[in-house]
C-alpha cells in the first residue's frame, strides 16, 4: 500500500458518519421521529447529547422501541440539530435560530446554543429585526451589545411604534430608571405605558403603580391623562390624576452646577442640584474660550473669554435661549488695537478689570552715569578694604551720550460691560510701580486682589475708600485666589487662607487672615480644590484605588474649618472618565427644567453624532479627486498639517479621521 510520509495526520471519520447518514446506511441504528417525518442517525453520535446519552444508558423506551420522538421545533431544524453533532454548521436564519436554541437546551447541547446565540450577536440591528432580537435576548436571557447600544439610541421611535409592547414590567421600568435615556419625554413615555397596557391588560394592571412613580406626572400633556382617566386600566389612578392635576404649575428654573467639557467648545456639563443627576447641553458657542464668569445680566447667563495678547472678546452667553452678544475690549490709552496688551482679566457683575503690561522708558544722561559710576566704585572700594565679597557690575559700564532702557508697568483698567454687542471701553484706574507681572481678583464688596504668583506680593485695593493695602502674604505659583463673600480665599491642596473684610467705625476697612491646614484623613488625598460663589468643591481619590474618585461641595467656611470637619455632600460622578478637570471654572446658574433632557452619555446624542460623522466622512469622500488616471508616478500627493489628505478633521471630538 503506497503512503504519503508528509501526511501523518489521521482522517477524520465525520465525513464518513454524514455520509452515511446521507445515504440513511443501515450502520444508523437510532430512528428520530416529529410527526410523520423520521430519519435514522448513529446512537452513538446522539450520545454527545447528555439527553439522548441518559436515555438510552437508563433503558428507557428509546433504547428498547429503537427511535426517539421530538415533539418541538420542526423537522429541517431537529436534522440541522443533530448534524451539528457530526460537526456540520448549521445555515442559521431569523426564522429558524429560536427553535435550534430551544433544541440545544432540550438536548443539552451548550455548544449549539452559543453558536447560534454567537451568530445572533453578528446581526447588523435595523429597525426591521429590532422586535425580534429583542424577544430573542430576552427569552433566552442573553446580551447583544448592539441591540443594547441601538433600542437605547433609537428609544423614542421605540416607544413611539410596537416594537416594545412584549417587554416585562421590570424591562420597563429599568428603562425608566436609566439617567441616560432622560430624553425621553413624559408624553412619549406615558402613550407607551398606555399601548403597553393594553397589550395584556389582566396580567399587567397591577404593574402601574411601580411604572407611574418613574414617570413625572406633572409634564405629561392634559390631554393624555385626560385620556387615561377614561381608560378602565387606569381607573385605580384616577385620584393620582386629580392630585397632579391640582400640583401643575409653570416653567420652573432650575440651579444647576455648570462646567465645560474639555476639547468641545460648545458642549456644557449640568448637575441638577434638585435631582442629583447630571445632563448635558449643546450652544452655539464655537470658539475656544479661556476664562468662565458669572454675570448679573440674568441667572441663566456666564461670561465666556476668550482672550489674546492683544484682543479680548467676551461672549454673554444666555444658556436659556442659547443667544449671545460679544463684545470687545478697548483699553482707552491705546491709540490702536494692536498696541493693547492684556495680561489678566476678572468680571465681577457686569464690571470688567484687566491687568495691561507696558514698556515705560526712562533715560539717564552722561552726567547722572558718571554719578552712578562713582558711587559704584566708591562703594567697591570699602568692600574691599573690609574684606567683603567683589563682583563687578553691569551698571560700571559707560554708555555714551543719553541712555535709555524700559520697564515693565502694571496698569489696572475697569468698565461696565456693554450688553448690546458694542465695544466694552476701559479707563485705568491706578499702574503699579512693581516691575513684574500681577494678576486680579474682585469680589462684591469692591475689594481688588493685585498678587504676582512668582514673589511675595499681595495688594488689597479698596474701591470705596480708594486706599491701597499691602499684606505679607506667601503666594505661590500653586496658589487660587477666588471672590469668597466679602473677602478673599488662597487655597491649594495642602492649605487654605481667608482674607476676612471687618469694616469698622472709619471708612478703612479692617482685613484679617485665617489659615487652615489641610489635615489628611489618610484615606482620601486632594487633587483639585475650587470655589463657585460660597460653595467649597473638591475632587479626590481614594488612597489604594486608582479608579475610585470622589466629587464633594460645602458650603462651610473652610478658612476657619478643617475640610474634614465639613459637612460634604457627595455628587455622583457623571461617567467613568470624569477627570479633576471637572471642577475647573465650574459656576452655578439657573436654567428652566425643560431645558435638562439629555444626559452626558445621552444615547440619543451619540447617535446624532455618528450620523452627522458618517454624512462628513462620505462628503469628504466625495471631495477627493480621483486619482486613478494619474500617469504620473511623482509625489504629489497632499499633505495638510502633517496629515494626508485622506484624513479629515472632526471638530466634535477633536481627533482626525480617515476618510477611507
Amino acid at each position: 500500500m503506497e503512503y504519503d510520509d508528509e501526511e501523518v495526520r489521521p482522517a477524520s471519520t465525520r465525513a464518513l458518519l454524514r455520509q452515511q447518514v446521507e445515504e440513511q446506511s443501515d450502520l444508523c441504528d437510532l430512528v428520530v421521529k416529529h410527526g410523520l417525518w423520521y430519519r435514522r442517525y448513529h446512537a452513538c453520535v446522539l450520545c454527545a447529547s447528555p439527553f439522548v446519552q441518559a436515555m438510552i444508558r437508563n433503558n428507557f423506551d428509546e433504547k428498547t422501541n429503537g427511535f426517539l420522538e421530538l415533539n418541538l421545533g420542526s423537522p429541517e431544524s431537529i436534522d440541522m440539530a443533530i448534524m451539528f453533532l457530526y460537526g456540520k454548521s448549521p445555515k442559521l436564519t431569523m426564522d429558524n435560530v429560536s427553535a435550534l436554541i430551544n433544541l440545544a437546551e432540550f438536548l443539552l447541547v451548550p455548544n449549539l446554543k452559543a453558536f447560534c446565540i454567537e451568530w445572533i450577536k453578528e446581526i447588523d440591528v435595523s429597525e426591521d429585526n429590532v422586535e425580534k432580537l429583542l424577544h430573542l435576548t430576552s427569552l433566552f436571557d442573553f446580551e447583544m451589545p448592539q441591540l443594547t447600544e441601538y433600542h437605547r439610541q433609537h428609544m423614542t421611535e421605540l416607544f413611539e411604534g410596537n416594537q416594545l409592547l412584549t417587554i416585562t414590567a421590570e424591562t420597563l421600568v429599568h428603562i425608566l430608571s436609566d439617567e441616560t435615556l432622560s430624553f425621553l419625554t413624559a408624553d412619549i413615555t406615558f402613550g407607551f405605558l398606555m399601548k403597553w397596557v393594553e397589550h395584556f391588560p389582566e396580567q399587567r394592571k397591577s404593574k402601574l403603580g411601580e411604572i407611574l412613580s418613574c414617570i413625572e406626572l406633572t409634564k405629561v400633556n392634559s390631554s393624555l391623562k385626560e385620556m387615561a382617566k377614561k381608560d378602565q386600566n387606569f381607573e385605580a389612578f384616577s385620584s393620582l390624576f386629580e392630585t397632579v392635576a391640582c400640583n401643575e404649575n409653570t416653567e420652573t428654573m432650575q440651579s444647576v452646577l455648570v462646567t465645560h467639557k474639555e476639547q468641545a467648545y460648545g458642549e456644557f456639563w449640568l448637575f441638577d442640584l434638585g435631582r442629583e443627576r447630571w445632563f448635558r447641553i449643546e450652544t452655539s458657542a464655537d470658539k475656544r474660550f479661556d476664562k468662565i464668569f458669572p454675570c448679573t445680566i440674568n441667572e441663566s447667563t456666564l461670561c465666556l473669554v476668550e482672550s489674546t495678547y492683544n484682543n479680548c472678546t467676551i461672549r454673554l452667553h444666555d444658556f436659556t435661549t442659547d443667544q449671545f452678544s460679544c463684545t470687545s475690549l478697548l483699553l482707552t490709552t491705546c491709540h490702536d488695537q494692536n498696541s493693547q496688551k492684556f495680561d489678566d482679566i476678572f468680571i465681577s457683575g457686569n464690571h470688567c478689570y484687566v491687568i495691561s503690561v507696558h514698556s515705560v522708558n526712562f533715560t539717564i544722561s552722561e552726567e547722572e552715569q558718571v554719578r552712578m559710576k562713582i558711587a559704584n566704585e566708591q562703594r567697591l572700594r570699602l568692600m574691599s578694604v573690609l574684606g567683603g565679597s567683589i563682583t563687578m557690575m553691569d551698571s560700571l559700564d559707560m554708555v555714551a551720550g543719553v541712555h535709555t532702557y524700559s520697564v515693565l508697568k502694571s496698569t489696572l483698567f475697569s468698565g461696565a460691560l456693554s450688553e448690546d454687542g458694542e465695544q466694552t471701553i476701559l479707563a485705568p484706574l491706578f499702574s503699579l510701580n512693581v516691575n513684574f507681572r500681577v494678576k486680579v481678583v474682585v469680589n462684591d464688596a469692591k475689594l481688588i486682589a493685585l498678587f504676582s504668583e512668582n514673589g511675595n506680593y499681595f495688594c488689597i485695593y479698596d474701591e470705596i475708600s480708594c486706599t491701597m493695602k499691602k499684606m505679607e502674604l506667601k503666594i505661590s505659583h500653586n496658589d487660587e485666589v477666588s471672590p469668597f463673600k466679602d473677602g478673599f480665599a488662597i487655597y491649594n491642596t495642602k492649605k487654605i487662607m481667608y482674607i476676612r473684610s471687618n469694616k469698622g467705625p472709619l471708612i478703612e476697612r479692617k482685613l484679617t487672615v485665617h489659615e487652615t491646614v489641610l489635615c489628611d484623613d489618610g484615606s482620601h488625598s486632594f487633587d483639585t480644590l475650587a470655589m463657585t460663589g460660597t460653595r467649597w468643591l473638591r475632587y479626590r481619590r481614594v488612597y489604594g484605588k486608582q479608579h475610585e474618585v470622589h466629587l464633594d461641595y460645602t458650603f462651610d467656611e473652610l478658612g476657619r474649618k478643617n475640610p474634614n470637619d465639613a459637612e460634604w455632600k457627595q455628587i455622583p460622578l457623571p461617567n467613568d472618565s470624569a477627570v479633576d478637570s471637572l471642577v475647573s471654572g465650574m459656576q452655578e446658574i439657573a436654567i428652566p427644567s425643560s431645558k435638562l433632557k439629555c444626559h452626558v452619555e445621552c444615547p440619543h446624542c451619540v447617535r446624532i453624532k455618528q450620523e452627522k460623522r458618517s454624512t462628513r466622512r462620505s462628503a469628504e469622500k466625495r471631495k477627493r479627486p480621483d486619482w486613478s488616471t494619474d500617469d504620473d508616478d511623482s509625489d504629489d500627493d497632499v499633505y495638510v498639517g502633517g496629515y494626508s489628505s485622506s484624513y479629515f478633521y472632526d471638530s466634535d471630538d477633536d481627533y482626525y479621521y480617515s476618510s477611507d
